[in-house]
């Protein structure tokens, strides 16, 4: 599930286009793949290369699912 996040998360960043859709490059600190690149197995401070194979650390669907729901609270309120 891991691999399928961080693919989700370059597009909303770089974004991309195929055919007539297009989806515009966001390019917020959230999905920033040079902010936190540990989440794609690379070392602090390595510059991502677009070709590059990530070998992403393996983290569990139930960490990711808990992850996701924390990001939807703010001050206890679901957003």
């Amino acid at each position: 599930m891991l691999p399928l996040l961080l693919t989700l998360f370059r597009l909303i960043y770089d974004g991309a286009v195929h055919g007539s859709i297009r989806l515009p490059a966001r390019r917020g600190k959230l999905f920033d793949p040079d902010a936190y690149p540990f989440l794609e197995g690379r070392l602090y401070g390595a510059i991502r290369q677009t070709e590059d194979c990530m070998k992403p650390p393996r983290v569990s669907d139930g960490v990711i699912y808990r992850v996701l729901s924390n990001l939807l609270l703010l001050d206890g309120e679901r957003l």
